[in-house]
Parts: structure tokens; C-alpha cells; sequence
């Protein structure tokens, strides 16, 4: 196929593959319930049986959903504090390094960048 072939190659499972896996086992789920549920046809209580398979299986979909959801977040919110560590000790050698001129170069960089954002085409202030 062309798309996976400009694909990289990476041997792990990203979220979003553990995410459709999931989901397509959630489907193969429901299709397997189908097909006993078509063999279960000569039963009298047939209601009864589908629509606890039908609570039971919409209780596992919404598990799977706020468990891969709230793995996704705990996992970005740990890169983040894993980043913000090193971005402060990071901050912190250069204020040792070069001293406070660091950070007020830091501060008057900023606000040279805010007021070139805030200067439109014609040259003039944007409010």
C-alpha cells in the first residue's frame, strides 16, 4: 500500500493503535453475540438474554473508553512534569552560568516578541 509505506516503521504500539485495536475487539465482541444470539432463537426468555448482553456489553465499551482516556492523560501529564523537571534544572544552570542577566534577557526578548506581534502590516499598533 502506499500510506504505509511513507509510514515510519516504529516497533511499539502508539495510543491510537491500542485505541482502534480495542475498538475492533469491542466489535468482534458484538459480532460473536450476534451469531450466539442467532442460535439462541427457540428460547423464550431471547428478550431477556439480549438486553443483558446489551447493558453488559455498553458497561465494557464506556470502561474501555475511560480507561485508555485516562491512560492517555496520566501518561501526557507525566511527559509533561518529566519536562518541566528538566526544563528547571535547565533554568536553573543558566541562572548560575550567566547570572540574573539571563533572565532579564529572557523577559526583554518576550516583550520584544509581544510588541512585533502586536504591530500589524501597516506598522501601527493593533490594539
Amino acid at each position: 500500500m502506499v500510506s504505509t509505506s511513507s509510514l515510519p516503521k516504529i516497533p511499539y504500539l502508539t495510543h491510537l493503535d491500542r485505541f482502534i485495536i480495542g475498538n475492533m475487539s469491542f466489535n468482534w465482541l458484538v459480532c460473536v453475540w450476534h451469531g450466539i444470539l442467532s442460535q439462541l432463537q427457540e428460547r423464550d426468555n431471547i428478550a431477556e438474554i439480549d438486553s443483558y448482553a446489551f447493558y453488559t456489553l455498553t458497561a465494557v465499551f464506556v470502561l474501555f473508553q475511560l480507561i485508555i482516556w485516562i491512560i492517555i492523560i496520566a501518561r501526557r501529564a507525566k511527559r509533561l512534569y518529566a519536562v518541566d523537571i528538566i526544563e528547571k534544572a535547565y533554568q536553573e544552570k543558566a541562572l548560575s552560568l550567566m547570572g540574573s542577566s539571563w533572565k532579564n534577557d529572557r523577559r526583554a526578548r518576550k516583550m520584544r516578541l509581544n510588541m512585533r506581534n502586536k504591530i500589524d502590516a501597516a506598522g501601527t499598533f493593533a490594539v
